[in-house]
């Protein structure tokens, strides 16, 4: 058998074979994939009723974020440390999402003694946050760490030893339902990318109007 003939017959070969066989891979490898990616994505758990005044003096609840998808996080505006790494991280996934009003970004102060409206708006200003985009949220201290710990599962406290303020440096994806969907590390740029990814693939597609907010007075 000749060269040119043995060659002939290995590349109708691969065209029989190889190339159906490559193509099942490829495409079985981006299902599971996705599929690995929403098993991780399932519902842990739905966010309690909350009702909370934002930087700009408006109530923000669950009502006004119902049909959004947001990320929520634990902070305090005087905090040296993490809070500013997390800060800088949520500049990245506002500007990811800043065309889409159904993605928005809920920062939850666990020092309202300290964090007033006035506080909260001018940390926001030094952050770029766009209003309808980004919330500094404040209410009850007591009220923000039950929130923390029983709806999102994460630590919120005042330490015992030295009365410093301890909260998680993670972010949570809640979807467009009120239902928790992922936990990702706040300071870490890796996992803040991945964050970003699969918002991509659970956030809500249709239009939706501004967030309705309502006058309230700082207590």
């Amino acid at each position: 058998m000749d060269k040119k003939r043995i060659l002939t017959i290995l590349g109708l070969s691969f065209f029989l074979i190889g190339l159906p066989l490559g193509s099942w891979y490829y495409l079985n490898s981006g299902y599971n994939y996705y599929k690995g990616v929403m098993d991780k994505l399932e519902p842990k758990g739905i966010v309690p009723d909350f009702s909370l005044s934002d930087q700009n003096g408006n109530i923000i609840n669950n009502d006004s974020l119902k049909g959004k998808l947001y990320i929520a996080d634990f902070f305090f505006a005087s905090c040296p440390n993490e809070c500013l790494e997390m800060a800088e991280n949520l500049q990245i996934v506002q500007d990811a999402f800043k065309d889409n009003r159904n993605v928005v970004i809920t920062s939850f102060s666990t020092d309202p003694f300290n964090d007033s409206t006035a506080v909260l708006k001018q940390y926001a200003n030094g952050l770029e946050a766009i209003n309808y985009q980004w919330y500094f949220l404040r209410g009850e201290q007591a009220e923000i760490f039950q929130l923390a710990k029983e709806g999102f599962k994460l630590p919120a406290d005042i330490n015992d030893n030295d009365a410093d303020i301890t909260h998680s440096p993670y972010f949570v994806i809640v979807d467009d339902k009120g239902q928790i969907r992922n936990y990702y590390d706040g300071t870490d740029a890796v996992a803040v990318k991945t964050m970003i990814a699969n918002i991509s693939v659970i956030m809500p597609r249709k239009p939706d109007p501004e967030i309705e907010v309502k006058e309230v007075s700082e207590y």
